[in-house]
């Protein structure tokens, strides 16, 4: 099972782009591991979100890989497509 449940702090103001598909919301978000901070890329598809830098979240999603060429180098680049964001008090 593809899931995963992040707890941390917005990195970077979500920015809304209009896709062919709909809505699709992207930002940064921290979490703080054992020994260091963890830096994930968030997308969620749907309505604008209330949140900004700074803010403590909640996310939960899966995480997906995808890949392109770049200077005639296979590039990964790694993110949570979240289901459910949700800003915690």
């Amino acid at each position: 099972m593809n899931s995963v449940t992040l707890v941390g702090t917005i990195g970077r103001e979500p920015v809304s782009i209009l896709t062919p598909v709909g809505n699709k919301v992207e930002f940064t978000m921290s979490t703080q591991g054992t020994s260091r901070n963890e830096w994930h890329n968030v997308v969620y598809y749907g309505s604008h979100l209330n949140l900004k830098n700074g803010d403590l979240c909640i996310v939960i999603g899966r995480i997906r890989t995808r890949s392109f060429m770049k200077e005639d180098r296979k590039t990964y680049f790694t993110e949570v497509v979240a289901d459910t964001v949700g800003k915690m008090l």
